[in-house]
């Protein structure tokens, strides 16, 4: 130590050194980004007995481009919850919410589905909520809180 009280101390200083389990996308993740895109194929069939039971009462124009433009949506969510998006994962919340309900109001119509049909859309909607557990019960949820601290 010098004699001169007013030195500053010579101690090095940098950045902790990061363990990089951060940055490390959980297993949970990836296996609900699985679910979520297995969910959208499966859907697929069902999108197109909607859109040909609309084209044969005549109003298919706007359903045709309404399913389209869902599906672009569903898969930036997808594309967006696997990089670690939290908005993306707050968006897929709050269309799966607004899915259950558009679905218990139109219960009387989808009860009318081919069983086939209904075997499709209550295993998409089992995946999708599947997929909202894993993404945000641990360690899903302390991934995506990364970009908030």
């Amino acid at each position: 130590m010098s004699g001169n009280p007013y030195t500053p101390p010579n101690a090095e200083v940098q950045d902790a050194a990061s363990d990089g389990t951060v940055l490390k996308r959980p297993r949970q993740v990836v296996h609900a980004v699985r679910m979520l895109w297995v969910s959208l194929i499966m859907s697929i069939p069902l999108s197109m007995r909607e859109f040909q039971d609309a084209a044969a009462e005549g109003n298919s124009g706007f359903l045709f481009y309404f399913i389209i433009a869902l599906y672009a949506i569903s898969v930036v969510i997808n594309l967006y919850v696997y990089r670690g998006s939290n908005w993306a994962r707050t968006l897929l919340l709050v269309f799966n919410i607004l899915n259950v309900l558009s679905f218990a109001g139109a219960m009387n119509e989808i009860l009318r589905y081919p069983t086939g049909d209904l075997v499709a859309l209550a295993a998409s909607m089992a995946l999708d909520l599947a997929a909202l557990v894993l993404l945000y019960t641990r360690p899903g949820a302390l991934w995506f809180r990364r970009f908030q601290l």
